[in-house]
């Protein structure tokens, strides 16, 4: 189980109870994925692989038109 593995403790004065333990995890896990979102905002994108959007076939046209709405109108999509 990887709450297990986090092997995270407890700041001075916060109880060590379950609920503290939750709030502990979600903290942590809510800190790494803002992490790794700023991280991934930051990489550059050559000019070639925007050029490529002109090279996709009408179902990638599709595909990739329905993930920058998305994007575009922020919204919160998981796609499967």
């Amino acid at each position: 189980m990887i709450v297990k593995r986090l092997n995270l403790s407890f700041p001075v004065g916060v109880p060590n109870n379950n609920l503290s333990h939750d709030i502990l995890i979600i903290s942590y896990l809510f800190n790494l994925c803002t992490k790794m979102i700023l991280q991934e905002l930051s990489i550059q994108i050559p000019n070639k692989y925007i050029e490529f959007v002109e090279k996709l076939n009408s179902d990638q046209m599709i595909a990739f038109n329905t993930i920058m709405n998305v994007i575009n109108h922020k919204e919160r999509v998981v796609f499967c």
